[in-house]
């Protein structure tokens, strides 16, 4: 099936160019065609009310309002509705522009599992994500207060926004950590064991971790964990971690003035020369140049 290559970017959203943010509300939404498509930005798709079918990549997903689908740059989607219409609010992020809100811990350290800050972050956990909310949710209406803010632009429009999109965020988080989020791929045999590496490796990626280390709060063997997580993650343990503190430095970097080498010690590097070489490896660019460019 052909997939069509829609360029968000190019479509006119003024708050998507100036903050990195936008929205579009599609009330009675339906679509009984299966166009797959594939977006230039990450997009949030907030289904508010109704059921329908969501596609992303090769997983296929009863959706039920209120929910969020979360399909990242470079992944496919669709929103199949066969039987009834559904009100939709896409929420599109340009994580090369958005300057993302620090949210308090734990809820920070969801932040990079449910929006990987680069293409090359996304592994089989976090590939895709299907949020379902609990109906007392408070998100439809952050949703509808952000879209307000940004479609009509009154003054102070912009500080708005962000406080619309750092509840958003937390809530979202709140939502992820209270459902104990889990990869979507097919079950590994270790699985539950190699979730509480995954796990200990989000929460002290600061510190020298060793091989040796994870291999004990696995319960496994050196030999069996890096070949095992490598099939459950789609990533080497080393290469899982080293993104795992990239992505802390990127959030850091975006979010405050500290310097480099205070970043770079805090997020587990000991060496600034090693830091700039796997940041400049993971994101392109140099610490400064990011920094730079994101401000």
């Amino acid at each position: 099936m052909a997939i069509q290559n829609i360029r968000i970017k190019n479509q006119g959203f003024k708050s998507l160019q100036e903050i990195g943010i936008a929205t579009q509300y599609f009330p009675h939404y339906t679509n009984d065609r299966l166009v797959i498509h594939r977006l230039d930005i990450v997009l949030l798709s907030f289904i508010m009310r109704g059921t329908c079918e969501h596609l992303i990549d090769d997983q296929r997903y009863k959706a039920r309002g209120p929910s969020i689908g979360i399909t990242h740059l470079n992944q496919s989607h669709c929103i199949f509705t066969p039987d009834r219409d559904v009100d939709i609010m896409n929420i599109y992020l340009d994580l090369d522009r958005l300057c993302l809100p620090q949210l308090p811990e734990p809820l920070q350290g969801l932040v990079p599992r449910l929006l990987p800050l680069h293409s090359k972050f996304v592994n089989r956990l976090n590939r895709v994500q299907q949020l379902d909310l609990p109906q007392e949710s408070l998100l439809p209406s952050v949703a509808q207060w952000l879209d307000r803010e940004l479609n009509q632009r009154k003054t102070g429009w912009e500080e708005s926004a962000t406080a619309c999109l750092r509840i958003f965020l937390t809530e979202l988080c709140r939502t992820a950590s209270a459902n104990n989020i889990q990869p979507q791929d097919s079950p590994h045999p270790s699985g539950l064991r190699l979730e509480r590496v995954r796990a200990h490796i989000d929460e002290h990626f600061r510190d020298p971790l060793t091989l040796d280390r994870l291999a004990s709060v696995a319960g496994l063997s050196r030999t069996y964990l890096c070949r095992a997580f490598q099939a459950y993650s789609g990533k080497s343990l080393f290469t899982y971690l080293q993104e795992r503190r990239i992505q802390s430095a990127m959030l850091r970097l975006r979010q405050t003035n500290e310097k480099v080498i205070l970043i770079a010690d805090d997020c587990g590097f000991n060496d600034l020369s090693h830091f700039n070489r796997c940041f400049r490896r993971f994101c392109g660019r140099t610490p400064v140049a990011y920094r730079r460019r994101i401000d």
